[in-house]
């Protein structure tokens, strides 16, 4: 059997030669690869990552191949008896290599003799071609992805255009300088914004090219639109307030956008709004319905401790200062108590009102709520009218700028006091009529009706619309069972609509 064995050492060493040349040209295709891609900037890997995942393909596909292409003994009998066209002897020596007897012994030493006459001959190397070729391919690869330095084209410098800060726009800039110093913006945010434009006039005179230019211009309108950012948090406490859902904290939300004010009429538009907002208050009887003055008290009660405490949540939420006139006033109007024996004059904050509701009885109540808003709404206005004059002020120094030198012109945050279509009746004219985001319900008549609340004449659709409102308040508070207010949602459905048609008789 040693002529046997000698074979068998041929076959392992063949085995052994496909497995490393295999593994070699995969190992070096993949690092070749990764460090050709590396070099091209196709991938961005560290530079020992290629020689690294280079030699676990090495190791991965020689093992791998190893196993595939080594064969057992009988595989290499019946190839030797193929290759050297013994008929079989080989394998039928293995097959009886352990059995006695004169006709085994015979059989063996025939195959012996007929190994030894072969012993010459080469195994057959079948496919090493293959193996050889991927070596090959492997270490060109290779070679080529160390040898390969690719050519970096140098980036032309982008062309400088010249500047100069010409006569009229420094004459502009000083405008705007004086224009902020006269304003009756808050301090520290004036004087911040009025060293930003002082500091961006510096700037430009020591620029010589658009660039230099628009490096100065981003850090003056970026300074400027933090300080007016910061000089009021206004806009954070009508969205917090919005952010509630309900009918009273989105009508005050109302009141206090001072956003949405028309030049020369922030006054009207300001206590329009806060009359929407004292509305809500109002226990109106529907058709029908026999209140009794228990009832109204509890309707009250629940709509002014509700508004209260969500007055209260929002001011900490949204970041207005602690000393900030609008948050003492409308902590005043959530809680205040107070009462003056020398004027005769008592002025109760929505909670406090809520408290002595039963006692003062709902006609006292909402008259004490009347006393209460006229007192307070002026000072309201004036805290609303000092964060307007700080994001005016500092809205319009960032357009002048932007204006000036063609810049672009930053978007300046807004509430986003829009009625969702799946708010069902929370908010707004008209409730949940249609539900579409800046279009009010179309009613089917603009007669003009007499508002008891205010004493003239209105179109029939603005009186609907609040009562309406002040409809979904109840069910807010509670007021209703959620049978009636399936029944009132019909009601004022056909009332803004109309009845719905009926299928004509004749229609396909």
């Amino acid at each position: 059997m040693k002529i046997f064995e000698r074979f068998r050492s041929r076959a392992l060493i063949v085995s052994i030669s496909k497995s490393l040349l295999a593994g070699f040209g995969a190992g070096g295709i993949v690092a070749g690869l990764l460090l050709l891609l590396t070099k091209l900037q196709v991938i961005a890997l560290e530079a020992y990552l290629p020689w690294l995942l280079g030699g676990g393909g090495l190791v991965l596909v020689s093992v791998g191949t190893f196993f595939l292409v080594r064969g057992n003994d009988k595989k290499l009998a019946k190839s030797l008896d193929k290759q050297f066209g013994l008929q079989e002897k080989v394998q039928t020596m293995l097959v009886h290599k352990d059995s006695q007897g004169a006709i085994y012994e015979l059989q063996r030493q025939d195959a012996r003799v007929a190994l030894k006459n072969a012993k010459g001959k080469s195994l057959d190397l079948k496919w090493l071609w293959a193996y050889i070729l991927c070596f090959i391919i492997g270490v060109a690869m290779l070679v080529t992805a160390i040898v390969y330095t690719p050519t970096v084209e140098e980036e032309l410098p982008e062309p400088e255009v010249p500047f100069e800060l010409t006569s009229m726009q420094e004459a502009a800039l000083n405008e705007l300088v004086l224009y902020i110093e006269a304003s009756t913006m808050q301090e520290p945010y004036k004087g911040n914004v009025k060293n930003a434009v002082s500091d961006l006039i510096l700037g430009l005179k020591l620029s010589t090219t658009e660039k230099e230019r628009d490096i100065c211009l981003k850090l003056a309108v970026d300074t400027i639109f933090e300080e007016t950012g910061n000089s009021s948090a206004a806009l954070e406490l009508m969205e917090e307030l919005w952010a509630y859902n309900t009918q009273a904290a989105r009508a005050l939300a109302k009141a206090l956008n001072y956003y949405d004010w028309p030049r020369l009429d922030e006054w009207d538009k300001y206590t329009d709004a806060a009359a929407d907002f004292r509305a809500l208050f109002i226990y109106i009887s529907l058709e029908g319905e026999t209140p009794t003055d228990e009832d109204k008290v509890s309707f009250l009660k629940n709509i002014l401790n509700d508004t209260s405490s969500k007055i209260l949540s929002a001011l900490p939420k949204s970041g207005l200062s602690d000393d900030d006139e609008l948050t003492l006033i409308l902590i005043r109007l959530a809680s205040a108590n107070e009462v003056d024996d020398k004027l005769g004059t008592k002025i109760l904050g929505l909670a406090t009102l809520a408290e002595q509701a039963a006692t003062l009885g709902y006609q006292e109540a909402e008259r004490a709520l009347d006393d209460t808003m006229l007192a307070y709404n002026s000072i309201i206005f004036k805290a609303l009218s000092q964060h307007k004059t700080n994001t005016d002020t500092g809205e319009y120094a960032i357009t002048r700028i932007c204006d000036l030198f063609d810049y672009t012109l930053p978007k300046f945050e807004r509430p986003t006091l829009i009625q969702s279509s799946v708010d069902s009746g929370t908010d707004g004219e008209g409730g949940g009529g249609g539900g579409a985001i800046g279009g009010g319900p179309t009613f089917g008549s603009d007669d003009l009706v007499f508002d008891p609340n205010t004493g003239e004449f209105v179109e029939y659709g603005t009186i609907l619309s609040r009562y309406y409102a002040i409809m979904f308040g109840k069910t807010e508070a509670g007021v209703y069972t959620e049978e009636e207010k399936a029944a009132l949602e019909k009601y004022f459905s056909i009332l803004q609509d109309g009845f719905p048609k009926e299928p004509e008789e004749n229609e396909e």
